[in-house]
């Protein structure tokens, strides 16, 4: 499954960068048609923003029009000095002379004003103006692109990148970053040493990941990040921005060496917890496909941003809950506001592989009267990790392997109208959706929890957890419907301050593994409901059964276990094989389960 999953990535990605390579060829082969063409006479062109009024600008060639006569003069450089300083080409003597200085003669028959280089006043070159009578100007070198004519592409080996996996290629790619709003990634090892920063309206493409990987062993804060507080000329968001075939990978480092083991690896020497591989603040109309991220707080963070595509990318990373010094990997894709009166939206995740790293080192586990020795997941903390956003979509996607929650949802600020369905939740080590709130003010709303499967392997507590936090409210309108949980050590579904809840045609087996035998509903119930949870409608379940077959032996004790039944109802729940005491609902609801 695995297999022709990558396979479909790379087919795609190839297809996608080979489109983009044809492009760039085109563009290289009109660069290099020669003489004195339009698009090399610079006219107002916005000039990258690396190339400084003390930095020596690279020209190819100066060219002038004289009487329809084409000179052209090889390359040369030049500093740039002061705001607003005038370039001459003088011509008198017949040997071409390029400088500041005005030289003698009359403009037209012994020199020529070729360009006034501007410069904002952060020192940049903003402007590269062709000022000449008659025509005049000159072709910069491709570090500094082809300007407003066209959009070119900007191929990061062009601008000094090895892809060796030695050198350093930060300067050399931040270079292309600067250039173009398209940037190329061939295939190649990128190594990294300082945080990249990309631009709104920029595409940054690589042919795979599995081919195009940008390495990092250190820590120093996010990998790429665009938007808001990166930029000081107010391009302060991330619109528009798309990021595909590329690998972001942190290599750890850990007290053993470079491979984790189990029990011997007890700290990551380069952990980089507070640091996110793909920040984006501010986005708007933001596509990440195709792409890989390994290790380090996040893979990508989404700050007040909307209009979100996540599709068939991969997640990977290392959170050991019992173990501080393993403690790296926060989340997958963690999505946010910057403050409770902002907010995220319009969310959509979809093909996505989010997986764990490997076991923790086995721990005792106490469920009721047992104890028993479990390997505990030690991949991200969560698979996904929302404290706002409002209309989102987590569809098809595989989620497991991760150390607390495969969704958590905790309201700082709006969430609400948000759709889970079609997942496959692959085991976590609490529970495969969390949902609760840290502000009294807000709590997620209008949650639908649809046709999911998941499994709890006996290592994960359960399936759906809506927590009273503080005893704040957790959820209002939730469906949880026709979904597919089993094999879990405790209750798979836990409600306790939420209201509206509708709990309908799932079914819910093979839950209290560990085989406790205490009486403890939050063990061997199906589903506990609390007494702050109000107007709860739970029908047409299946409750109980083993791993394999609905009536073979189990532990499952109740169906559904109601603290407190006034303003909730059960109808129609089947009992597929309940093990210990059968089809009663404690708090005075009786049960029958038809045959």
């Amino acid at each position: 499954m695995v297999g022709e999953y990558r396979k479909r990535v790379v087919e795609t990605a190839s297809d996608q960068a080979q489109t983009v390579y044809e492009d760039y060829k085109k563009i290289k082969g009109f660069e290099d048609v020669g003489y004195f063409l339009v698009p090399y006479v610079v006219q107002g062109g916005v000039v990258t923003k690396n190339v400084t009024r003390n930095d020596t600008i690279e020209v190819t060639e100066i060219v002038v029009s004289l009487n329809d006569d084409i000179q052209v003069r090889g390359g040369t450089s030049f500093r740039t000095k002061i705001p607003s300083t005038s370039y001459y080409l003088d011509f008198k003597d017949g040997d071409f002379t390029f400088g500041t200085a005005h030289p003698p003669g009359t403009v037209g028959d012994d020199y020529l004003r070729v360009a006034t280089v501007e410069t904002d006043s952060y020192g940049n070159v903003n402007t590269i103006i062709d000022n000449a009578q008659p025509r005049g100007g000159f072709r910069l070198k491709t570090e500094y692109g082809l300007f407003g004519y066209m959009r070119p592409i900007a191929n990061i080996l062009d601008y000094g990148a090895k892809g060796d996996g030695v050198t350093d290629d930060t300067e050399a790619i931040q270079r292309a970053l600067n250039a173009s709003q398209n940037v190329l990634v061939p295939p190649g090892v990128y190594r990294l040493s300082a945080t990249l920063t990309g631009r709104p309206n920029q595409s940054i493409t690589g042919v795979t990941p599995e081919l195009c990987q940008f390495v990092r062993n250190t820590a120093y804060g996010h990998t790429l990040k665009i938007g808001a507080d990166v930029n000081p000329d107010n391009t302060d968001h991330a619109g528009a921005v798309q990021i595909s075939g590329i690998w972001f990978n942190h290599q750890y480092s850990f007290n053993n060496g470079p491979t984790y083991i189990p029990a011997v690896s007890k700290s990551i020497v380069n952990k980089d917890p507070s640091s996110t591989h793909l920040r984006i603040e501010q986005g708007q109309n933001v596509r990440i496909k195709d792409c890989w991220f390994y290790g380090i707080g996040h893979g990508i963070e989404f700050i007040d941003s909307t209009v979100i595509w996540v599709e068939r990318c991969l997640f990977n990373g290392l959170w050991d809950k019992n173990v501080s010094g393993l403690q790296d990997s926060t989340s997958g894709i963690y999505v946010r506001a910057s403050t409770s009166d902002r907010r995220s939206g319009i969310l959509n995740v979809t093909g996505c592989h989010i997986g764990g790293y490997g076991p923790g080192a086995p721990v005792e586990v106490t469920t009721g009267d047992v104890t028993v020795s479990k390997s505990l997941n030690a991949g991200m903390r969560y698979g996904i990790y929302i404290t706002s956003c409002e209309r989102f979509s987590i569809a098809d996607n595989y989620i497991g392997g991760q150390s607390m929650h495969n969704i958590f949802l905790s309201a700082s600020a709006i969430i609400g109208h948000g759709v889970i369905h079609g997942n496959m939740f692959d085991g976590g080590t609490e529970y495969c959706i969390k949902i609760n709130s840290t502000d009294p003010a807000f709590w997620a709303n209008f949650i639908d929890i649809h046709d999911n499967t998941a499994v709890g392997y006996g290592i994960e507590q359960g399936f759906i957890f809506l927590q009273a936090l503080g005893g704040l409210l957790a959820a209002t309108r939730v469906n949880i419907a026709n979904n597919i949980a089993h094999y879990f050590y405790r209750a798979p579904i836990r409600i306790e301050k939420a209201r509206g809840v509708r709990i309908a045609n799932n079914i819910i087996a093979a839950y209290n593994t560990d085989g406790a035998t205490n009486n403890d509903p939050f063990v061997a119930a199906g589903c506990v409901v609390f007494t702050d949870a109000t107007y709860i409608d739970s029908m047409g379940n299946t409750w109980g059964g083993a791993i394999t077959d609905p009536q073979g032996t189990n532990s499952c004790q109740w169906g559904i276990f109601f603290y407190e039944t006034e303003n909730n109802t059960t109808g129609l729940e089947r009992n597929a094989g309940l093990g210990l005491v059968g089809g009663t609902l404690v708090g005075g609801l009786s049960q029958t389960y038809p045959t």
